[in-house]
Parts: C-alpha cells; sequence; structure tokens
C-alpha cells in the first residue's frame, strides 16, 4: 500500500508542477493585456490632446488665417494615433485569445491534479481504515485469548 502511496504522491508532485507552470502562463498573459489596455489608454488621451489642438486651430478666431500646414500637421498626428490605437487593439485581442486559452488550460490541469488528490486521499483512507480492522481483529483475539484463558483458570478453582 505504501509504493502506491508514493506512486501517487509522485504523480501528485507532478500534477502540481504542471498546475503552477500554467498559472504562471496566465499571469504573464494577464500582465501582457494588462499592459496593453494601459498602452492603449494612454494613446488615446494623447489622441484627444490632438484632437483637442486642432479644433483650436479650426475654430474661427477674430479674423486669423488658418495655416494649413498646422491642419494637415494635426490631422497626420490623429490619424497616426488612430492607426496605433487600432494596432494596439489587434494585439490586445490576440493576447485575450492565448489568455482563454491559457485559462481552459489551467483549468484541465487544476482538475487532473485534484483527481489525483482525490484518489490518493481515497487510498490513504483505505489504508487506514485497512489497518483499523487489523487493529480490531487482533484486539478482539486478545480479549478471546484472555477470556479463555480465564475461564480455564476458573474451571481449575472450581475442580
Amino acid at each position: 500500500m505504501a509504493a502506491r502511496l508514493d506512486q501517487l504522491r509522485v504523480v501528485l508532485e507532478q500534477r502540481e508542477r504542471v498546475e503552477q507552470e500554467k498559472q504562471r502562463a496566465v499571469a504573464e498573459l494577464t500582465r501582457s493585456a494588462n499592459a496593453i489596455e494601459e498602452r492603449m489608454r494612454r494613446s488615446h488621451a494623447s489622441l484627444m490632446t490632438i484632437r483637442s489642438e486642432l479644433r483650436t486651430v479650426l475654430a474661427p478666431q477674430s479674423g486669423a488665417a488658418v495655416a494649413m500646414s498646422d491642419i494637415r500637421l494635426q490631422a497626420g498626428a490623429t490619424l497616426h494615433g488612430q492607426v496605433q490605437l487600432q494596432a494596439m487593439a489587434i494585439e490586445l485581442a490576440g493576447v485575450q485569445s492565448r489568455l482563454r486559452a491559457a485559462r481552459e488550460s489551467l483549468m484541465e490541469a487544476t482538475a487532473s491534479r485534484k483527481a489525483v488528490q482525490l484518489l490518493r486521499d481515497r487510498r490513504v483512507q483505505e489504508a487506514r481504515c485497512a489497518a483499523e480492522r487489523r487493529e480490531s481483529v487482533e484486539l478482539d483475539e486478545i480479549s478471546t485469548v484472555r477470556h479463555g484463558r480465564a475461564d480455564a483458570s476458573l474451571q481449575e478453582t472450581q475442580s
């Protein structure tokens, strides 16, 4: 029985290592997704600032002429910001897809570990029950032998 428990212990340790690796992969992908989201927030804020500046340039001011070069520069910066945001959104979608797959893999690894752990726990419980049964049988046998000796000594004293 001890050999089987040792085998299960080794398998359980291996499953725990696999589960930990999967947890690290999920954590790394989560950090990547969070970093991309933060970059997107900063880029979006920058884009809003550029758009605000463009509105200021285009606003009619007391007869001032609008410089076309300023407008082109601002429009180009806005377009560049939008392209960057779209690229980050695509990158984020890829990371989120990998994150979903990693989470599913982690759930499978966890289920696998729990199955081996449950099997080990059952084997330990079976070993305890078997030991208790053996002990109970031995105690019954000892009690029977004592009772038999007591009866024999009682019969000798009566005769």
